[in-house]
């Protein structure tokens, strides 16, 4: 019978600033919308189903408009 001793080793903290993978039109979208508000109210507090639900409006107008004109691989408008 064999006693096997394993010493636990300590994982590195990783230290990942990058995304994940591509990031949807939608995310981008909130992500643009998060940075306006901020700008104009910076310390005002953030209701996060209030604002999820003004950006999915704005976002349901905007996306006609801008049908074919996103360039999501550039991240530009």
């Amino acid at each position: 019978m064999f006693l096997l001793s394993f010493r636990i080793m300590p994982r590195a903290k990783l230290v990942d600033t990058k995304p994940r993978g591509r990031m949807s039109a939608y995310a981008f979208f909130v992500q643009t919308c998060r940075e306006e508000h901020k700008k104009k109210h910076p310390d005002e507090n953030v209701v996060f189903s209030e604002f999820s639900r003004k950006c999915a409006e704005r976002w349901k107008v905007s996306v006609p408009q801008f049908a074919g004109k996103i360039s999501l691989s550039e991240g530009k408008w």
